[in-house]
């Protein structure tokens, strides 16, 4: 299992997973899609017990938080994951199952990080079929 990818695919959700509000639910959603927020959640349910143990896991979950686009924290936490992974055979296997899981729901491909102010994200590149894309100030579609 790629823990890096994982990780990657948990970071911009790791916030709204944290926060554990309806409201951090439905934004997520809102940011991520159905799939991927469903699959974050069933993902770091099993993790953030194991993470929140060790001290220096659940400060590089974090340092994650703080900026989920910064690969020293993403792979410092990677490493804290394969570690809990690597001394918990059953953990390994039940995260394994889900990302594959995640994988085959398409919820990891279609995760699509809108953080410009005029981003758009589309799951799917038919979605943008017919879309204008404004490029600055006084742009209108």
């Amino acid at each position: 299992m790629d823990v890096s990818a994982l990780t990657e695919f948990l970071a911009f959700q790791l916030r709204y997973l944290l926060q554990g509000t309806p409201e951090a639910a439905d934004e997520a959603t809102y940011r991520f899609g159905v799939a991927a927020w469903q699959y974050a959640g069933k993902l770091w349910k099993p993790l953030s017990g194991r993470v929140e143990q060790h001290p220096q896991a659940r400060n590089a979950a974090s340092d994650l938080v703080q900026d989920p686009a910064n690969p020293t924290a993403r792979d410092a936490l990677a490493g804290h994951i394969e570690r809990l992974l690597a001394t918990d055979s059953r953990l390994r296997a039940e995260v394994e199952q889900l990302w594959l899981e995640a994988k085959a729901a398409g919820a990891t491909a279609t995760t699509t990080i809108a953080s410009a102010e005029r981003a758009g994200a589309f799951d799917d590149i038919r979605d943008a079929k017919g879309t204008a894309f404004p490029t600055g100030p006084g742009d209108n579609p």
